[in-house]
């Protein structure tokens, strides 16, 4: 099967994948890796993803700093019985980040484990929001958020990083932490872009970068 993608991340706001017999978001996840190619699996389903700015993440769709400056609301059909892993991940727009998803590749803005039914707020935080923060002169930047449903509660052991840390964010590895909590595959997804405005030097600032 012929697969026709497009990713226009330099010269677009939208990122558009198309590929029959795929939803939107499962082809996206497959290309960067979040997925492999011969995953059998449903539909990933998108996550409502709304910023208190009335900004939403919509498939690809270019945000600003500004605009994601504070923890967004997340919303999925869920079950309350449940628990939940909910992360938001940053990868540079180079050709062999898009292609590989490397380790080297990915930085966490947002890690909350142990989610009980759809409340965010219900669950351990390892990882404090972050907001987009791409440098001048750097293009558009990829941020995904993912979601995956546990196969319990579940006991972490990766240490706490508060909003004003980037230690321990990079080189983060989506497939490593799932495959060593028994995750799986994601659940649901959603990704937008973003490049430099005047927001960005307080969000370096904030984190001493």
């Amino acid at each position: 099967m012929e697969r026709i993608l497009y990713m226009a991340l330099y010269a677009t706001s939208i990122v558009r994948v198309v590929w029959g017999g795929d939803s939107e978001i499962t082809l996206f996840l497959k290309h960067i890796h979040v997925l492999p190619d011969c995953a059998a699996v449903d539909a990933v389903d998108f996550l409502n993803v709304t910023y208190e700015s009335g900004a939403f993440a919509n498939k690809g769709k270019e945000l600003t700093p500004t605009e994601v400056k504070n923890q967004p609301i997340i919303d999925w059909n869920s079950k309350d019985s449940f628990f939940y892993t909910l992360m938001m991940i940053h990868s540079e727009t180079t050709p062999e980040c898009i292609k590989t998803l490397t380790k080297e590749c990915q930085f966490h803005h947002w890690l909350v484990v142990n989610i009980s039914g759809n409340d965010v707020s219900s669950g351990d935080i390892i990882s404090e929001y972050l907001s987009s923060g791409p440098s001048k002169g750097t293009g558009l930047h990829l941020y995904v958020f993912l979601l995956y449903k546990q196969p319990r509660e579940l006991e972490f052991e990766e240490k706490f990083i508060n909003r004003y840390s980037m230690a321990g964010r990079s080189n983060f590895s989506v497939g490593d932490f799932s495959e060593k909590y028994n995750l799986g595959l994601p659940l649901a997804s959603n990704y937008y872009v973003a490049q430099y405005d005047d927001y960005v030097p307080i969000v370096h600032a904030q984190i001493g970068y």
